[in-house]
Protein backbone atom coordinates (compact mmCIF):
# COMPACT_ATOMS: atom_id res chain seq x y z
CA UNK A 1 0.00 0.00 0.00
CA UNK A 2 1.54 3.24 -0.99
CA UNK A 3 1.90 6.05 1.73
CA UNK A 4 -0.18 8.95 1.24
CA UNK A 5 1.11 12.42 0.82
CA UNK A 6 0.79 13.53 4.48
CA UNK A 7 4.71 12.26 5.56
CA UNK A 8 6.40 14.77 6.73
CA UNK A 9 9.08 16.30 4.99
CA UNK A 10 11.66 15.11 7.77
CA UNK A 11 10.35 11.94 7.59
CA UNK A 12 10.35 11.58 4.34
CA UNK A 13 14.28 12.72 3.70
CA UNK A 14 15.15 9.87 6.74
CA UNK A 15 13.50 7.49 4.91
CA UNK A 16 15.00 8.07 1.54
CA UNK A 17 18.55 9.15 2.77
CA UNK A 18 19.19 7.36 5.68
CA UNK A 19 17.13 3.60 5.70
CA UNK A 20 16.97 2.63 2.69
CA UNK A 21 20.71 2.90 2.65
CA UNK A 22 20.72 1.23 5.81
CA UNK A 23 18.72 -1.82 4.67
CA UNK A 24 20.21 -2.07 1.59
CA UNK A 25 23.61 -2.51 3.06
CA UNK A 26 22.79 -5.29 4.81
CA UNK A 27 22.97 -7.38 1.73
CA UNK A 28 25.58 -7.47 -0.89
CA UNK A 29 23.57 -9.48 -3.42
CA UNK A 30 21.76 -6.76 -5.71
CA UNK A 31 18.34 -8.80 -5.79
CA UNK A 32 18.28 -8.08 -1.87
CA UNK A 33 19.75 -5.09 -1.36
CA UNK A 34 17.42 -3.27 -4.55
CA UNK A 35 14.27 -5.24 -3.07
CA UNK A 36 14.57 -3.73 0.44
CA UNK A 37 15.68 -0.67 -0.74
CA UNK A 38 11.88 -0.79 -1.96
CA UNK A 39 10.92 -2.23 0.87
CA UNK A 40 12.00 0.52 2.59
CA UNK A 41 10.43 3.02 0.46
CA UNK A 42 7.01 1.86 0.03
CA UNK A 43 6.65 0.53 4.25
CA UNK A 44 3.87 2.22 5.79
CA UNK A 45 4.54 1.52 9.75
CA UNK A 46 7.80 2.81 8.85
CA UNK A 47 6.53 6.11 7.13
CA UNK A 48 4.28 6.11 10.12
CA UNK A 49 7.08 6.24 12.81
CA UNK A 50 9.08 8.43 11.03
CA UNK A 51 6.02 11.11 10.51
CA UNK A 52 6.00 10.32 14.48
CA UNK A 53 9.56 11.18 14.83
CA UNK A 54 9.01 14.32 12.82
CA UNK A 55 5.80 15.51 14.32
CA UNK A 56 7.98 15.49 17.99
CA UNK A 57 11.01 16.97 16.92
CA UNK A 58 8.76 19.96 15.83
CA UNK A 59 7.20 19.85 19.18
CA UNK A 60 10.61 19.62 20.90
CA UNK A 61 11.95 23.46 18.94
CA UNK A 62 9.11 24.79 19.82
CA UNK A 63 8.72 23.76 23.51
CA UNK A 64 12.52 25.24 23.44
CA UNK A 65 11.52 27.99 21.61
CA UNK A 66 8.00 29.55 23.31
CA UNK A 67 9.08 28.54 26.89
CA UNK A 68 12.15 30.82 28.16
CA UNK A 69 13.24 29.10 31.26
CA UNK A 70 16.73 28.07 30.39
CA UNK A 71 17.35 26.05 33.62
CA UNK A 72 15.18 23.38 32.61
CA UNK A 73 15.56 22.00 28.91
CA UNK A 74 12.10 22.00 27.85
CA UNK A 75 12.39 19.39 25.15
CA UNK A 76 13.96 16.69 27.21
CA UNK A 77 10.55 14.48 27.77
CA UNK A 78 10.48 14.88 23.95
CA UNK A 79 13.85 13.93 23.24
CA UNK A 80 13.56 10.85 25.11
CA UNK A 81 10.24 9.77 23.33
CA UNK A 82 11.89 9.91 20.27
CA UNK A 83 15.00 8.16 20.82
CA UNK A 84 12.65 5.21 21.87
CA UNK A 85 10.85 6.19 18.45
CA UNK A 86 14.03 5.77 16.77
CA UNK A 87 14.78 2.07 18.49
CA UNK A 88 11.53 1.06 17.25
CA UNK A 89 12.46 2.63 13.13
CA UNK A 90 15.71 0.58 13.87
CA UNK A 91 14.04 -2.21 13.90
CA UNK A 92 11.41 -1.69 11.95
CA UNK A 93 14.28 -1.31 8.86
CA UNK A 94 15.76 -5.07 10.15
CA UNK A 95 12.49 -6.66 10.28
CA UNK A 96 11.97 -4.96 5.95
CA UNK A 97 15.45 -7.04 5.49
CA UNK A 98 14.38 -10.55 7.47
CA UNK A 99 11.14 -10.13 5.08
CA UNK A 100 13.25 -9.70 1.92
CA UNK A 101 15.39 -12.50 2.83
CA UNK A 102 12.61 -14.85 3.21
CA UNK A 103 10.90 -13.75 0.61
CA UNK A 104 13.90 -14.77 -1.57
CA UNK A 105 14.04 -18.01 -0.56
CA UNK A 106 10.13 -18.42 -1.01
CA UNK A 107 10.10 -17.02 -4.52
CA UNK A 108 13.15 -18.17 -5.97
CA UNK A 109 11.68 -20.70 -7.63
CA UNK A 110 9.21 -18.50 -9.39
CA UNK A 111 11.78 -15.81 -10.26
CA UNK A 112 13.43 -19.25 -12.30
CA UNK A 113 9.84 -20.70 -13.09
CA UNK A 114 9.52 -16.75 -14.83
CA UNK A 115 12.78 -16.24 -15.92
CA UNK A 116 13.23 -13.10 -14.46
CA UNK A 117 16.72 -13.78 -13.21
CA UNK A 118 19.87 -16.07 -13.65
CA UNK A 119 20.02 -19.36 -11.74
CA UNK A 120 23.12 -18.43 -10.70
CA UNK A 121 21.76 -14.33 -9.42
CA UNK A 122 18.92 -16.38 -7.62
CA UNK A 123 21.18 -19.13 -6.18
CA UNK A 124 23.58 -16.61 -4.44
CA UNK A 125 20.72 -14.52 -3.09
CA UNK A 126 18.81 -17.22 -1.68
CA UNK A 127 22.42 -17.79 -0.03
CA UNK A 128 23.02 -14.90 1.56
CA UNK A 129 19.16 -14.62 2.36
CA UNK A 130 19.96 -17.87 4.53
CA UNK A 131 23.04 -16.67 6.08
CA UNK A 132 21.65 -13.27 7.36
CA UNK A 133 18.69 -14.94 8.56
CA UNK A 134 20.19 -17.42 10.19
CA UNK A 135 22.86 -14.62 11.70
CA UNK A 136 20.20 -12.76 12.94
CA UNK A 137 17.78 -14.65 15.22
CA UNK A 138 16.13 -12.09 17.35
CA UNK A 139 15.41 -10.35 14.30
CA UNK A 140 13.35 -14.05 12.54
CA UNK A 141 11.91 -14.26 16.06
CA UNK A 142 10.22 -10.81 15.84
CA UNK A 143 9.42 -11.39 12.49
CA UNK A 144 8.71 -14.90 12.25
CA UNK A 145 7.71 -16.13 15.56
CA UNK A 146 10.93 -18.45 15.60
CA UNK A 147 14.83 -17.84 15.31
CA UNK A 148 14.78 -20.57 12.44
CA UNK A 149 11.91 -19.16 9.92
CA UNK A 150 10.80 -22.87 8.09
CA UNK A 151 12.17 -21.69 4.69
CA UNK A 152 15.95 -21.94 6.11
CA UNK A 153 15.20 -25.83 5.98
CA UNK A 154 15.25 -26.45 2.48
CA UNK A 155 18.54 -23.83 2.32
CA UNK A 156 22.00 -24.76 3.91
CA UNK A 157 24.16 -21.69 5.75
CA UNK A 158 27.51 -21.42 4.14
CA UNK A 159 30.09 -20.14 6.23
Amino acid sequence: MPRGHDVHARAERRIRQDHTDTASAEFEHQLLSDGVWEDVLEDTQLAQLEDAIATAENARERRRGELDDESEDHGLLVATAMDDLQNVVRKRVMELCAERAHRALEDGDQWLAENHFSAELVEDAQDEAAGWLHEHPNVCLRVFGTTHPSVLTDHEVTA
